[in-house]
């Protein structure tokens, strides 16, 4: 007992589970189909929510499969045509809409042989086996499945557990409508050994209700119950309430064929609730019936015509003649029990112009079967001929082709002679002397060429050296006087204060600002040549992002004072790196977030996220933006986007943090736009001190 609960509990959770995948995926299509340009893609999309509805919404399943058919069919797309037609076969069978299956169906079956794979052809036996088991045509039937599952069996990586448990069942149904009742136990035990690998309750409790009834058949009650109970506790996670309630109906024959009336009708009441709440009026007027039949042979026996009655008026509403019919039947034999020779009469009536009605209907349906199974064969018989036709047709292409080939060789053997072969051969021996020799003349030029350029590339690694050390010193040295310029600039300044000159106060203006301007130019030279000096002793340490913004935001205190900007930041990660360097990163690209700014409050924003093993850095400003051509421009030293006027600056900054990110083995970008703000990104590997390489060094 507790084993079955915690299985209806498993069953209930995938059920739901289930359905919200369901839905979500569902959005998610409807989502894609909105900005979808190519006719393939929207094919694409429609098949995929096609079966999302399908089978639960056959109506809507039906809407998308034929949109996805009718792009297919412009585009001479085979492949998405073929999805789209078995799509459309399964629906219609489902609507009972057989002329239009069978029809589908053939157009699916029209498709070249050629484009049509083998798997794609089981798939087909499959609808043609589904449509004759319709039609009743056992036989045909029978042997579509079978082709199928013989395709299936030879390459089992085509076909799913589910796909070929379909098939079993499929098996058994026919079995069971041949009255071959232990065949069809046969295949449905199959079917529910390969279902018991597959999370599909729903088709695992259809299997063990038809084992129920074939059970049943054999007028074994008890093992019929039992898979009949299995069915049961694991029907109350479906949503299929109908299936519920046929489970009910099955279970409450074999309780009353063990003599359990009372469980038995239990049973029913579940039944006809299942079929009150979806509006079943077949199930409701079904259960009805059949506790009317239990109280006609039970102590309430005046119950059964009131029963009987109810179960009459609802089936008329349901249009269920066959179920109408079974009433007027039981009616009539209860008042002719009774010897009510009135009522008995007037049900007899009913009973036998209910039965015309069916005759006709049968008479009708019988006519359809026949004009469907005519058009199938007809269809069958063409697609034979165009085969043979195209059979025939490439036999002799073919025959054509070798008796083409068979001449072109004769003329060339004939033509040619040992003459010619003697030629070719003496000339292919004196051209291979020449090759040789010419390979060995290039062998000794390669490996001489490689050893100059060995030499040169020594020479290039130490003038580079020499050339960074030179910047670094020429950097430092030409400190040293200009800062003497600029105080000795500052003191005739003062000297100067009391002249009422104008133009010299602006030739001395103008002097200590181009001397300052060029010490803070010299700063960043320096500063950029010893990014490649200190590489080799780069201090590598575990760093918090947090506190070094906090650094870097102290800094700029100056700055956010007089803009009235703001930063915000989300939690920073740790990582291995140089704190001084990082410092310098972030205050730069923070920094020129607030200076190239003209809003009323400057923003900037910097965020973190871990992709691929990377750590990515955004710092977003709402400042003026720069266009795209010019964003690759802006990391190489000196390149200014506006005058010394418009904004003060070197030029450096962003090369400076272009070296900076690259020394540690990562890259920096931008993504602007004039007058959207500007969002730079900061990418760096995830790595352990003992993991990072640092670059250059």
């Amino acid at each position: 007992m507790k084993s079955r609960i915690f299985l209806f509990i498993i069953a209930a959770f995938l059920a739901l589970s289930a359905m919200a995948q369901h839905n979500v995926k569902i959005y998610d299509l409807l989502n894609e189909l909105k900005y979808a340009k190519q006719d393939t893609t929207k094919a694409d999309i429609f098949l995929a929510l096609a079966k999302e509805y399908y089978p639960s919404d056959v109506t809507k399943a039906v809407g998308k499969a034929e949109l996805a058919l009718v792009i297919a069919t412009n585009k001479n797309d085979s492949r998405r045509r073929f999805d789209a037609l078995v799509l459309l076969v399964e629906a219609s069978q489902q609507q009972q809409n057989l002329t239009l299956a069978a029809r589908y169906l053939a157009q699916a079956q029209s498709l070249s042989p050629k484009i049509l794979s083998l798997s794609q052809k089981a798939k087909l036996y499959g609808l043609e086996g589904n449509l004759f088991l319709s039609l009743e045509d056992f036989d045909k039937s029978q042997n579509a499945f079978q082709q199928q599952l013989k395709i299936y069996e030879a390459n089992p990586q085509w076909a799913t557990p589910a796909e070929i448990a379909k098939i079993h069942f499929s098996l058994g149904e026919l079995n069971f409508l041949q009255k071959a009742i232990k065949d069809a136990i046969v295949s449905f035990q199959k079917a529910l050994q390969l279902i018991a690998a597959t999370n599909d309750v729903h088709s695992r409790v259809a299997t063990l209700n038809a084992l129920g009834k074939a059970n049943f058949q054999l007028k074994d009650y008890e093992k019929g119950l039992t898979y009949i109970n299995d069915a049961v506790y694991l029907s109350e996670s479906l949503s299929d309430k109908g299936l519920v309630a046929d489970i009910f109906l099955t279970a409450a024959i074999a309780l009353k064929a063990l003599g359990k009336e009372d469980e038995a009708l239990e049973k029913i009441s579940q039944a006809q609730t299942y079929g009150e709440s979806i509006n079943n009026q077949y199930i409701v007027a079904k259960a009805k019936l059949m506790q009317g039949k239990i109280y006609e042979q039970g102590s309430q026996r005046n119950r059964a015509p009131v029963l009987f009655q109810e179960a009459l008026h609802i089936s008329w509403l349901a249009n269920n003649k066959a179920l109408t019919k079974e009433i007027y039947e039981a009616l009539y034999q209860y008042y002719d029990g009774k010897d009510d020779v009135k009522n008995a009469h007037f049900y007899l009536k009913g009973l036998v112009s209910i039965r015309d009605s069916l005759k006709a209907e049968e008479q009708s349906k019988e006519y359809m079967i026949n004009k469907i199974r005519f058009e199938t064969e007809e269809k069958e018989a063409e697609n034979q001929k165009l085969a043979a036709k195209q059979l025939s047709n490439e036999v002799t292409i073919q025959r054509q082709k070798m008796s083409n080939y068979v001449l072109i060789i004769l003329l060339l053997i004939g033509c040619a002679g040992g003459y010619f072969l003697f030629q070719n051969l003496k000339r292919k021996k004196a051209y291979n002397e020449v090759l040789g020799k010419e390979v060995q003349r290039r062998t000794e030029e390669l490996r001489l060429s490689n050893d100059s350029i060995l030499q040169t590339n020594k020479k290039l690694e130490q003038s580079n050296s020499e050339l960074e050390r030179f910047a670094y010193i020429a950097s430092h040295d030409l400190k040293s006087p200009l800062r003497n310029i600029i105080s000795f600039m500052n003191l005739i300044e003062r000297k100067l204060k009391n002249t009422e000159d104008k133009d010299i106060k602006e030739y001395l203006r103008f002097v200590t600002e181009n001397a300052t301007q060029m010490n803070v130019l010299i700063q960043d030279v320096l500063e950029f040549s010893r990014l490649d000096t200190e590489a080799s002793t780069l201090r590598i340490e575990k760093i918090d992002l947090n506190d070094t913004l906090m650094l870097a935001v102290q800094n700029l205190q100056e700055n956010l004072q007089q803009s009235g900007g703001e930063i915000v930041s989300a939690k920073l990660p740790v990582i291995y790196a140089n704190s001084v360097h990082f410092l310098q990163l972030l205050q730069n690209i923070v920094g020129n977030g607030l200076k190239y700014n003209q809003e009323e409050k400057p923003i900037v924003t910097i965020k973190h996220k871990e992709i691929n093993n990377q750590h990515i850095l955004s710092i977003h400003d709402n400042g003026i933006g720069i266009a795209p051509q010019y964003h690759d421009q802006i990391f190489e030293m000196f390149k200014r986007l506006h005058t010394k006027e418009e904004y003060k600056g070197t030029g450096i900054g962003l090369a400076i943090c272009k070296k900076i990110v690259a020394s540690f083995g990562g890259k920096i970008w931008i993504e602007s736009e004039v007058g959207t703000g500007s969002t730079f990104f900061v990418s760096m590997p995830i790595q352990e001190k003992h993991q990072l390489k640092v670059v250059g060094a």
